[in-house]
């Protein structure tokens, strides 16, 4: 009896070490948010495909829908099994909105240009029709023009030109504002450029690079900052383990937001 009653000890004290162990563990899951652009009935492999920061509210896109929203709480997890569990919590700041004066659109990259939420212009990356479209307050169409990328994925505004990354060609085009003309162009040092974003000083591409393997099917989630200056690396930083198929990112302050496709999850990862 004595012997049955040490193992029963020893069970206890290890699944309350097994125990200690998961809470504390569970403290380092990425900070995140569900996001609101899909729901659980939607296609289960389907994110965010744009977002950007108008000073006062993380805007997302995705198709011809925008969605603005604040006051935002994050939420920790560790693995794609607690996905249920934590959802995070923000508050829209207007009504979702379904862009119609653009026919196909296909929302592939949102960028903001102004100082508040009331006044400035929304620029759009729109990957059907090949276009960077430009919106008012109202989301009315101001001005329209052809983007240089075949593939138009990912969209920033410098505070005077604007940045629009190609991901069939692997390349970062910068272009007038005015008209859309190009003023430079870089290679893109990860292989399939998804989003961009400006941080004043240079340019975050996220996107997927090609594993050291030997199946071409083989992707690996890629951050980088680029040097606009010299058109080289500046840094290159490693994303969360739950960040598996990155869709889109913004630069808030020292902060960015990076959505995942695979999850519709927006992680809050210090730059």
């Amino acid at each position: 009896m004595r012997t049955h009653g040490k193992y029963k000890i020893h069970f206890f004290l290890s699944a309350l070490i097994l125990f200690s162990i998961a809470v504390s563990f569970s403290g380092c899951g990425a900070p995140q948010f569900r996001s609101p652009m899909f729901q659980y009935n939607d296609y289960t492999t389907w994110g965010p495909n744009a977002l950007t920061w108008n000073g006062r509210d993380l805007i997302m896109g995705d198709r011809n829908l925008v969605m603005e929203i604040n006051f935002i709480d994050t939420e920790r997890y560790i693995a794609v099994d607690f996905l249920n569990e934590v959802e995070g919590y923000f508050r829209y700041s207007r009504d979702p909105y379904s862009i119609s004066s653009v026919k196909n659109l296909n929302i592939s990259g949102l960028a903001w240009e102004g100082e508040s939420a009331s006044k400035g212009y929304l620029w759009v990356a729109d990957s059907n029709n090949r276009q960077i479209v430009k919106l008012g307050n109202n989301y009315e169409v101001i001005q329209q023009f052809d983007s240089p990328a075949e593939f138009p994925r990912g969209l920033a505004y410098d505070g005077a030109n604007l940045w629009v990354a190609d991901a069939k060609n692997a390349k970062i085009y910068k272009i007038s504002a005015a008209d859309g003309s190009v003023i430079g162009e870089y290679q893109s040092p990860i292989k399939t450029p998804v989003g961009i974003a400006w941080d004043c000083e240079g340019l975050w591409i996220l996107g997927m690079d090609t594993c050291k393997t030997v199946t071409s099917s083989c992707y690996t989630p890629a951050l980088i900052k680029l040097d606009v200056k010299s058109g080289k690396i500046a840094l290159e930083s490693s994303l969360p383990g739950q960040i598996t198929r990155p869709s889109a990112i913004a630069w808030v302050d020292g902060i960015l937001w990076i959505s995942d496709s695979h999850t519709n999850r927006v992680f809050k990862i210090s730059a």
